[in-house]
């Protein structure tokens, strides 16, 4: 199981990335071109918030459940702190992706009570942009100092 929803998990990365990054081009299009805020907006941020809140179940999952690096990271938390990748699996990728989720979140309740087309967008792009960098700087990519390859298949 743990295999199954770390490649799950692994390809949920990257589908949430570019759907942030999408509904963020869009909103700066529209900040900037001053467009009428359109079904298709709402709907790239409705996708948006069901990607990280579906990222975020699998996440939990994995990390109160499945996960053999959590579990070590528990069993000695004070070790593990002082061990980088331990906790930066165990305290700072889970803390910066709440983060972003609460952002995304936020982001699509601040845009819905925008005044102006203009000042949805712009919410929009500032609250997701946000969102956008704590999820690339929390997750582990292939550089970096917690290397993990761009899809996991089985494990």
């Amino acid at each position: 199981m743990y295999e199954t929803a770390l490649t799950i998990h692994s390809l949920l990365r990257l589908a949430t990335t570019l759907i942030v990054l999408a509904a963020i081009i869009g909103a700066l299009k529209g900040w900037f071109a001053r467009t009428p805020r359109t079904p298709g907006d709402n709907r790239m941020g409705l996708l948006a918030t069901i990607v990280v809140d579906a990222q975020f179940l699998l996440g939990l999952l994995l990390y109160l459940v499945w996960s053999p690096v959590t579990k070590q990271a528990m069993s000695d938390f004070g070790a593990a702190m002082k061990e980088p990748q331990l906790r930066h699996f165990a305290v700072e990728h889970p803390v910066m992706m709440v983060g972003a989720i609460g952002l995304i979140h936020a982001g699509k309740l601040a845009a819905k009570a925008g005044a102006t087309d203009a000042a949805k967008h712009r919410r929009t792009a500032i609250f997701f942009t946000l969102a956008l960098v704590l999820i690339l700087v929390g997750s582990p990519w292939p550089i970096g100092p917690y290397e993990r390859p761009w899809v996991r298949l089985g494990g």
